[in-house]
């Protein structure tokens, strides 16, 4: 944004900007995904450029903990962007008047666990990627520390393990004759 530029005019310049990338993307098979980062981390204005835009080769890159920074929930999210959303982005924190403290995921506020399943309720089948900040961050945790850990989270609540309904009866075992 450029000073004195409303919002919704720097929402115009911006889409005005990506429709050539859009075409030159839409030739060599790829998609353009803009992230919700910095000036535009809510739905509804991420949705608004790429409604204006309306090109198949430009998607949202959403990440759930730039959301969470402006109290966004995966209730708002995942609802105002459905398809729109082609590609995501998760980390974890407490968040304070401060800034973020990065924390091991589901340890801290941001709702990762609900952000994916509202997800796969839209019927979303692409990438979930963790993202540790440790190149800008040195002083967090190492990725050896919370990569694993991440990964077993991420596969658990993208593909739950079934849980056996203590209702259901067990069928007796077929008998020998």
């Amino acid at each position: 944004m450029h000073p004195g530029q409303s919002r919704a005019s720097a929402g115009i310049a911006f889409g005005d900007w990506l429709v050539p990338l859009g075409d030159y993307a839409a030739q060599h098979d790829i998609t353009i995904v803009v992230e919700n980062t910095l000036s535009f981390r809510d739905a509804k204005e991420m949705w608004l450029i790429l409604d204006r835009v309306s090109h198949p080769s430009i998607a949202a890159c959403w990440d759930v903990f730039n959301a969470s920074l402006i109290g966004e929930p995966p209730s708002i999210s995942v609802p105002v962007l459905n398809n729109k959303i082609q590609y995501v982005q998760v980390q974890d924190a407490t968040i304070g008047a401060l800034g973020a403290t990065y924390t091991k995921l589901g340890e801290g506020e941001v709702p990762v666990e609900k952000f994916i399943r509202r997800l796969l309720g839209i019927g979303y089948e692409g990438w979930i990627t963790f993202e540790w900040e440790k190149a800008w961050l040195p002083n967090i945790a190492e990725p050896e520390d919370v990569l694993p850990d991440a990964v077993k989270k991420l596969q658990n609540w993208i593909n739950p393990p079934e849980e056996e309904d203590p209702k259901a009866k067990k069928k007796p075992a077929a008998a020998k004759a």
